[in-house]
């Protein structure tokens, strides 16, 4: 607790400006390379016959479907904080939060909420 609480401290100020979010860039392009492709779902449901349809198989396909929106979040939030990186788009405040929690190798909000509740750190979620 007391550690966490010194790490948060001395993280550094990010009030405004883009000069430090830059470095964050390493990550994302990593980050992006260790995420995987969305699952196919059309082509998974095709491939299913009316009798294949159980209970189980009924929770695996949303659990699917859940990760498919996660994944989706996940690429387009990084692929946002490139383009605010690379001055395409204006930063803003989600975009710095964004860069902050890949800094300190933290879960993003955005992607919390999609995603059931983790206490792992942000890396341990593309090992």
């Amino acid at each position: 607790s007391t550690f966490k609480t010194i790490s948060d401290i001395s993280g550094g100020g990010t009030s405004g400006g883009t000069g430090d979010i830059s470095a964050v860039q390493p990550v994302i392009t990593s980050y992006q390379t260790a995420l995987p492709p969305n699952l196919d779902m059309i082509d998974i449901r095709s491939r299913l016959k009316e009798d294949d349809y159980t209970p189980f198989v009924i929770v695996s396909l949303q659990e699917s479907d859940r990760m498919n929106l996660l994944l989706s979040g996940m690429r387009n939030s990084l692929i946002e904080l490139e383009l605010g990186i690379s001055g395409a788009l204006n930063i803003t405040d989600n975009m710095e939060a964004m860069a902050a929690d890949l800094m300190t190798n933290k879960v993003n909000r955005l992607w919390a909420e999609k995603a059931y509740p983790s206490l792992k750190l942000a890396s341990a979620w593309f090992a």
